[in-house]
C-alpha cells in the first residue's frame, strides 16, 4: 500500500512540474522507464505471492485430505478391518489422502455400506427370541443345514407353443381363420374357435 501511495505522490509531483513548465522531455522519458521498471518488479512480487498462496492452499488441502483419510481408517479399524502393520496402514493412509474428492467420496460410501451390511448381518444372526428353548434352536439349525427342497417330479409343466412363427405364418393363420369363419357363417354352421 505504501508503494502505491508513493507512486501516486510521485505522479502528482511530475504532473505539477509539467504544468509549471519545469519538466524537460528527457526527464519524462527517464521517469517512464523508471515507472515501467517499478511496474515489472511489482508484477514479479504479485506472481511470487500468488505462487506462495497456491502452495499454502495445496498444503491446507493435503492436510484436510489426510485428516479425512485418518478418520476413515479409524472407522475401518473399529469394524475390525486390520491393515497388517504400521507400514501398510501408512500406505493406505497415503493412498486415501491422494484420492480426488469424488474418488474419496466413493470409497467412503463403499466403507459405510460395508459397515451397514456387517451391522445388519450381526442383527440377523442374533436369535429373534432370546427365550427360545434349546430344542427350537436345534430344530432351526437342522433346517438350515438341510438341502433345499426339489420340485415334485409328478407335476407336469405347462404346455407352451415354442415354435417360432414368422410374420408370414401369423398372417396366413389369421387370414385362414377369418376365411373359415366367413365360410362357416355363410353356410350356417357353428363356428369353431381355434
Amino acid at each position: 500500500m505504501d508503494e502505491k501511495q508513493k507512486a501516486k505522490d510521485e505522479a502528482v509531483e511530475a504532473a505539477k512540474k509539467t504544468e509549471e513548465g519545469g519538466g524537460a522531455p528527457a526527464d519524462d522519458k527517464a521517469r517512464v522507464r523508471e515507472l515501467e521498471k517499478e511496474n515489472k518488479e511489482l508484477k514479479q512480487q504479485v506472481l511470487a505471492l500468488q505462487k506462495k498462496l497456491e502452495e499454502m492452499e495445496a498444503e491446507r488441502k493435503a492436510a484436510a485430505n489426510r485428516a479425512r483419510a485418518q478418520k476413515l481408517i479409524r472407522r475401518m479399524e473399529e469394524q475390525n478391518i486390520s491393515f497388517g502393520g504400521d507400514e501398510e496402514r501408512e500406505k493406505e493412509l497415503a493412498r486415501l489422502a491422494g484420492l480426488s474428492d469424488d474418488a474419496f467420496a466413493a470409497t467412503e460410501t463403499a466403507v459405510e455400506r460395508m459397515i451397514q451390511a456387517n451391522a445388519e448381518k450381526a442383527e440377523k444372526e442374533k436369535p429373534e427370541n432370546a427365550k427360545a428353548s434349546g430344542k427350537e434352536q436345534a430344530k432351526a439349525g437342522a433346517e438350515r443345514d438341510e438341502s433345499p427342497m426339489r420340485s415334485n417330479a409328478g407335476v407336469r409343466p405347462k404346455d407352451v407353443d415354442d415354435r417360432k412363427n414368422s410374420l408370414e405364418d401369423k398372417l396366413k393363420n389369421g387370414f385362414m381363420a377369418a376365411y373359415r369363419h366367413r365360410v362357416a357363417s355363410a353356410a350356417g354352421e357353428p363356428v369353431a374357435n381355434n
